[in-house]
C-alpha cells in the first residue's frame, strides 16, 4: 500500500475497534460483522493467532444469532482472515457454505469470490477434479460480471492449471490475457502478476530471470508493509540458492534473522526456505522450519497472490531433514511428496523431486539406495529435458561431474 493507503487501513482497524466497544454486549449482528471485518483488516499480521481467533468467534456468534444474511456477511470477511493461515479442511466447508448463501441471495460478486477460494482449498487438498469444477464456475461468473476488476484473475487461475501439467507456452498466453484485462493502476494487481511470473519462471527452472523479477518487485512489497518485506527476503533466499550464489543466499538468510516472529509467519510459505537451508547447511534454521512446517505436512501450498500451486509441503520437510542428516526421514518425506505430486500430475515439479530424492538416497547409502538413486536421476533428467528445464539440467550435470 502507499503510505496513505496504509494509514487508511490503520484507520479502519481503529474505527472497528472503537465500534466494537460501543456495540451492545453479547451477541449482536453488528458485533459479529465488525469482529469478522476486523479479523480480515488485521490480516496478515506477523502472528496470525489473533485474527484467526476473531474470525472463528465472529462465525460462532453469527451462528448463534441464526440470521442467514448475518452469516453470509460474516463468512465473507472471516474466510478472508482464515485464507492461507488455517488448513484447507477447515476453510473448505465455510467457503462452500458462503457460496451457497451468496448464490441463494443472487449475489454474483460474493459467489465469484467464494468459487475462487474453493478452488484454492481443493488445490491445497490435491482434489483436482473438484478444483477444476470451481475454476469453471469462477470463469463463468467472471464472464457474466464482465468488469475487468473481476475478470483478470480468471485467465491467471487457468494458467495455474497449465503450469501444473508443464504446458508453459499456454500458461504464458493466459498470463498475457490476464495482463491485458487487469487494472494495472492497482498495486495488488501489479504484485500478483509479477509474483505469478516469478513462480512460473522458477518452475521452468529459469532462475536468473526469476531473480530479476523478484528484485523488481521488492519496492512494491515494501509499499505494502513490513509483513510482506519478509516474503521478499524469503523468495530472494530461494532464488539465490538456486543460482548457487552463496554470498547472496547468506545475505538473505542473515536478513531473515531480523524477524523475531519468523516461525509464526504464514507456515506453508516457509517451504521456500528449504533449498537455502540445504544449500548453506543451515542446521539451526532447518530445525526451526521443520518444526513450524510439520503440522502442514499433508497439504500442497496454493498461493493466491501469485496464483501458483506449489509442491507438497512434505518436499520441503524432506530437504530440511536432509540438511539435518536425518536420512531415513528425508527419504520418507520425499517419497511421499513424489507420490502425491504424481497423483495430481504436478508434472512441472517432478524432475526436481526425482533429483532431490536421488540425492537423499545417495546420502543414506542403504542397500539398494544407489541403484534406485541412479534410476531416479535418469527419470528426472528425462523429465527436465522434456520440459526444457535448463537450469536444473545444468545443475544435475555439474554435480554428476563433481561426483565422478
Amino acid at each position: 500500500m502507499h503510505s496513505e493507503a496504509k494509514s487508511g487501513q490503520e484507520q479502519l482497524i481503529s474505527l472497528l475497534e472503537e465500534g466494537l466497544k460501543s456495540f451492545p454486549s453479547g451477541d449482536h449482528p453488528l458485533r459479529a460483522k465488525a469482529l469478522a471485518r476486523l479479523a480480515a483488516a488485521r490480516t496478515p499480521e506477523p502472528d496470525s493467532a489473533g485474527p484467526i481467533e476473531m474470525a472463528r468467534s465472529a462465525i460462532a456468534m453469527a451462528r448463534r444469532i441464526g440470521d442467514r444474511e448475518v452469516i453470509r456477511s460474516v463468512l465473507l470477511s472471516a474466510c478472508s482472515a482464515l485464507a492461507d493461515f488455517v488448513p484447507a479442511r477447515e476453510r473448505q466447508p465455510l467457503n462452500l457454505e458462503h457460496v451457497v448463501l451468496a448464490s441463494q441471495a443472487q449475489d454474483r460478486i460474493q459467489a465469484h469470490r467464494g468459487h475462487l477460494r474453493l478452488a484454492i482449498d481443493h488445490l491445497e487438498l490435491g482434489e483436482i477434479p473438484r478444483a477444476d469444477a470451481e475454476i469453471v464456475a469462477f470463469s463463468r461468473l467472471s464472464q457474466e460480471i464482465r468488469h475487468a476488476q473481476y475478470r483478470w484473475q480468471d485467465p491467471l487461475l487457468r494458467a495455474l492449471r497449465q503450469i501444473r501439467i508443464g504446458s508453459f507456452a499456454q500458461a504464458q498466453i493466459l498470463r498475457d490475457e490476464a495482463g491485458a484485462l487487469a487494472p494495472m493502476q492497482n498495486l495488488f494487481v501489479q504484485i500478483s502478476l509479477g509474483m505469478h511470473d516469478f513462480r512460473r519462471l522458477s518452475v521452468m527452472e529459469r532462475h536468473q530471470q526469476a531473480a530479476q523479477v523478484i528484485e523488481s518487485l521488492a519496492p512494491m512489497w515494501l509499499r505494502v508493509g513490513s509483513y510482506f518485506d519478509v516474503a521478499t527476503v524469503i523468495l530472494r533466499a530461494e532464488s539465490r540458492s538456486r543460482l548457487r550464489d552463496q554470498e547472496g543466499t547468506e545475505a538473505a538468510m542473515a536478513d531473515l534473522r531480523r524477524f523475531s516472529q519468523l516461525k509464526s509467519y504464514l507456515p506453508p510459505f516457509l517451504s521456500f526456505l528449504a533449498e537455502p537451508c540445504f544449500f548453506l547447511g543451515d542446521r539451526p534454521m532447518a530445525e526451526a522450519m521443520y518444526e513450524s512446517l510439520f503440522p502442514h505436512a499433508d497439504r500442497f501450498f496454493c498461493w493466491l497472490v501469485a496464483m501458483s500451486l506449489e509442491p507438497p509441503v512434505s518436499q520441503s520437510l524432506g530437504l530440511f531433514a536432509l540438511t539435518l542428516d536425518r536420512y531415513d526421514l528425508a527419504v520418507a518425506h520425499l517419497e511421499e511428496a513424489l507420490a502425491r505430486s504424481e497423483a495430481i500430475n504436478l508434472r512441472s515439479g517432478l524432475a526436481r523431486l526425482h533429483y532431490q530424492l536421488a540425492l537423499a538416497l545417495t546420502r543414506r547409502g542403504a542397500s539398494g539406495d544407489h541403484s534406485r538413486a541412479e534410476r531416479l536421476r535418469h527419470q528426472g533428467r528425462a523429465l527436465a529435458l522434456s520440459l526444457e528445464q535448463t537450469d536444473l539440467l545444468n545443475q544435475m550435470e555439474r554435480e554428476q561431474a563433481e561426483a565422478g
